[in-house]
């Protein structure tokens, strides 16, 4: 049989290769890869694009063992529980940048102190400029910092959305917001609630916007270079054969993965 018929380029479509299965005369993933059908054998085939070499679809879906199918339940459980720790984590991190950002701008008055909880407290007022020429310039570079550091968190909060995440579109991709919308809602309830910090809501208010506006910038940048930053680091790290396992970073953003480097 010739594999490179012409007629499997023009007969109907059928379907796409849900799965990784990889043409066995060069190696490149089908994923995604078109299923037609054949009109004179009546089978479903699909034709490699990097090779043209045509398969019988029905090879691309091997029958998988018991334990085969055990294991790759456990591993996405496994995958799942990590995504929620890792957002978890990184609301925990925002949460503590927001709560930097009020302490840069608050400091204790040791005026009128009172007791609450079995503990003494005292009033928190609003931070004066330093007169200190080193001290204003630690205080500059320490809030420097944390913007810095809050920038960051949220960019890989939007990196491990587009990256890990990758199958999520449209309004879902919001979800790489959750970690900064509850890190610093639970920072600004605490500092709300603490009488001691009655003094200087405004200032509580303002800290906590501006640094989730930070964060919610850095989320957006994540998630617009998450994958091309991803991709181009695969692509110095892996050789090409090996990339095709992870072929999807690729084929989300419909863009195709070399096998071998362009030609001089």
């Amino acid at each position: 049989m010739d594999t490179s018929a012409p007629e499997a380029a023009t007969a109907p479509l059928v379907g796409h290769v849900q799965a990784d299965a990889f043409c066995e005369g060069c190696g490149y993933n089908l994923h995604t890869q078109a299923v037609t059908r054949d009109e004179r054998l009546g089978i479903l085939i699909c034709r490699c694009p990097e090779c043209g070499r045509v398969t019988a679809a029905a090879n691309l879906t091997p029958v998988r063992s018991v334990w085969l199918n055990r294991l790759g339940v456990g591993l996405l459980v496994g995958w799942v529980l990590f995504l929620v720790v890792l957002f978890t984590l990184l609301a925990i991190f925002q949460g503590v940048m927001a709560n930097g950002f009020v302490h840069e701008s608050v400091q204790f008055e040791n005026v009128s102190p009172f007791v609450r909880g079995g503990v003494w407290r005292y009033h928190y007022v609003e931070r004066p400029p330093s007169l200190d020429k080193d001290q204003a310039s630690r205080e500059r570079f320490q809030k420097s910092v944390i913007i810095l550091v809050s920038l960051l968190l949220g960019a890989v909060a939007g990196g491990v959305v587009s990256v890990c995440m990758w199958h999520v579109s449209d309004w879902r991709r919001f979800v790489a917001f959750a970690p900064a919308l509850l890190g610093v809602g639970v920072t600004f309830l605490g500092w709300s609630t603490d009488a001691s910090a009655s003094q200087v809501q405004d200032v509580v208010r303002l800290q906590t916007l501006f640094c989730l506006l930070l964060e919610s910038l850095g989320v957006v940048l994540g998630l617009a270079v998450g994958r091309p930053v991803a991709r181009a680091v695969l692509s110095i790290i892996l050789p090409p054969k090996p990339r095709q396992h992870l072929a999807f970073l690729w084929n989300t953003d419909r863009k195709r993965l070399r096998l071998e480097p362009p030609a001089s």
